[in-house]
C-alpha cells in the first residue's frame, strides 16, 4: 500500500511540475506576444512601455494612441519646423515630409507591425518635394530638408531618382510587397490603448497569478510526504499483538515444584477439585 502511495505521489508530482513548466512558456510567450513599444530610430524608449494616450505638441494625429512621449514629438517638430524657417519647402512637400517625421508616433509602427514605408507613399513624397531643396547629412548619412544652417542644398531630383530612392537615403525601410506598412493614415485605436485606460495591473496580483503553478507544485510536494510519512509510520502507531505462548511455555508452568502466580495456582487448584468429582 506504501508502494502505491509513492508512485500516486510521484505521478501527481510529475503532472504539477509539467504544468508548471508549460505554464511558464506559455506566460512567456504571452508576454511576448504583447504590443509593446520599441526604441528604434530617434524614438528611444526607457522599459517597457505600451501604446497610449499622449499630449503632444506635434503629431496630433496620434495623440489618442502612440508610443511617443512629449519629448520625441518636440523633436519631430523642431525637425520639421527648421526647414519652414529656411523656407525650403512648399506647403505640399512641407505636408508629406511633416507625416513622414511622425512616422515613428503611429503606434502601430511603435510596437513593430509597421516597420517600412509603403512604397506608394514614398514616391507621392517625392512627387511632392522633387523640386525642393533637401541635402545629405554626412555625418547621419540621410537626405534631409535643408534648414536655415544648411551650407550645400540641392533639389531632391539631383538627389534621389525615384521615392523608393528617397525613403532608402532618407533612412526608411520601403515594403515593395503588399504587406501591412505606413502610409500615413492613422489607425484605429489599438486595443492596447484602450487597456491604458482602464486601471494599471497590480504587480503583486500579476506576481501571483504568475507563481500559482510553482506554488501548487509546493503545496503537492508537501501533502504528498505528508502522506508518505503517514504510510511509513503506520507499524509505530498501531498496538503490538500480545505474543503467543508456545506450548514450551504452556508446559513450563505444569513443572513440579516450580512457584506459580497466585492466579494461576488458584485457577489449576479449581480444575482439579472439578475433575476429582468428575471421576
Amino acid at each position: 500500500m506504501a508502494g502505491m502511495a509513492v508512485a500516486t505521489c510521484a505521478d501527481i508530482s510529475r503532472i504539477v511540475l509539467l504544468l508548471c513548466i508549460l505554464s511558464h512558456v506559455c506566460g512567456s510567450d504571452d508576454e511576448e506576444s504583447k504590443l509593446f513599444c520599441k526604441s528604434q530610430g530617434d524614438l528611444k524608449l526607457l522599459g517597457t512601455s505600451y501604446p497610449a494616450p499622449a499630449d503632444l505638441p506635434f503629431c496630433k494625429q496620434y495623440s489618442k494612441c502612440t508610443c511617443c512621449k512629449k519629448k520625441h514629438a518636440q523633436v519631430f517638430g523642431l525637425r520639421v519646423q527648421s526647414s519652414v524657417d529656411g523656407a525650403s519647402l512648399s506647403p505640399e512637400c512641407m505636408e508629406m515630409t511633416a507625416m513622414l517625421a511622425c512616422r515613428l508616433c503611429d503606434p502601430e509602427v511603435g510596437v513593430g507591425q509597421k516597420p517600412a514605408v509603403c512604397q506608394g507613399t514614398c514616391n507621392a513624397w517625392y512627387d511632392q518635394c522633387s523640386e525642393d531643396f533637401f541635402e545629405y547629412i554626412s555625418l547621419s548619412e540621410q537626405l534631409m530638408p535643408c534648414s536655415d544652417s544648411s551650407l550645400v542644398c540641392s533639389h531632391l531630383k539631383d538627389l534621389a531618382v525615384d521615392g523608393s530612392d528617397l525613403c532608402r537615403k532618407a533612412g526608411l525601410t520601403v515594403q515593395r510587397a503588399h504587406k501591412k506598412c505606413f502610409d500615413g493614415s492613422v489607425p484605429a485605436l489599438l486595443d492596447s490603448c484602450k487597456a491604458q485606460r482602464k486601471v494599471e495591473p497590480n504587480k503583486w496580483r500579476e506576481f501571483v497569478a504568475r507563481a500559482q503553478p510553482l506554488l501548487l507544485f509546493i503545496m503537492m510536494s508537501a501533502v504528498c510526504g505528508g502522506i508518505l510519512a503517514l504510510f511509513f509510520n503506520i507499524p509505530k502507531v498501531l498496538p503490538r499483538p500480545a505474543p503467543v505462548r508456545t506450548d514450551e511455555a504452556a508446559a513450563d508452568d505444569l513443572i513440579p515444584g516450580k512457584e506459580l502466580p497466585p492466579a494461576k495456582a488458584a485457577g489449576l487448584a479449581a480444575l482439579e477439585r472439578l475433575n476429582r468429582k468428575q471421576s
